[in-house]
């Protein structure tokens, strides 16, 4: 990803120049921070478009995300119950939703050795919403970037054209 690249430059000094990286929708692939140059950290600056998926990527995760999927295949309900929920017809049961909220909640075990995995970035913008409803920019540190939860739009948030919107709503709304 560009912020890889962008410590790359600075580690192996690669370019004379000063290197400033604006990334989009990067994920957690870099541990421990410190261990960049500051440099490339601090000039770094990475952005996601509302639910997308890749940012939130991480081997943890992974885990949490394969972990309710087993929940919802054990607590799926009737074949006809299945093809109402997936239609859209209804939602899903109470029993379904409980089942899954709970493995969220109380089975989120730290494997022991496995590292804890950050954008390399100095910080995240969060750019939340739509051009219906306008956008508004959350600023995190990249060690404090909230989790997020399986959505329906988490694979077209991913999308160049989300993030051109985003941005260009943002900075119509600075204006």
């Amino acid at each position: 990803t560009a912020c890889l690249l962008a410590i790359k430059c600075y580690y192996e000094k690669l370019v004379s120049a000063e290197v400033f990286c604006y990334a989009y929708a990067s994920p957690s692939v870099f541990e421990p921070l410190d261990a960049a140059p500051k440099k490339a950290i601090a000039n770094t600056i990475n952005y996601i478009h509302d639910n997308d998926c890749v940012s939130f990527l991480s081997m943890a995760n992974v885990r949490e995300l394969l972990r309710s999927l087993k929940v919802v295949g054990e607590n799926k309900g009737t074949l006809l119950e299945q093809i109402r929920v997936i239609m859209g017809w209804t939602d899903p049961s109470k029993e379904l939703v409980d089942a899954v909220q709970h493995e969220a909640f109380t089975s989120r075990p730290n494997i022991t050795g496995a590292p804890k995995s950050y954008v390399p970035a100095s910080e995240i913008i969060w750019m939340r919403g739509n051009t219906d409803i306008g956008y508004k920019a959350y600023v995190f540190d990249p060690q404090n970037l909230p989790e997020i939860y399986i959505d329906v739009d988490m694979l077209k948030d991913h999308f160049p054209p989300y993030y051109e919107e985003g941005l260009k709503t943002l900075m119509v709304d600075i204006n």
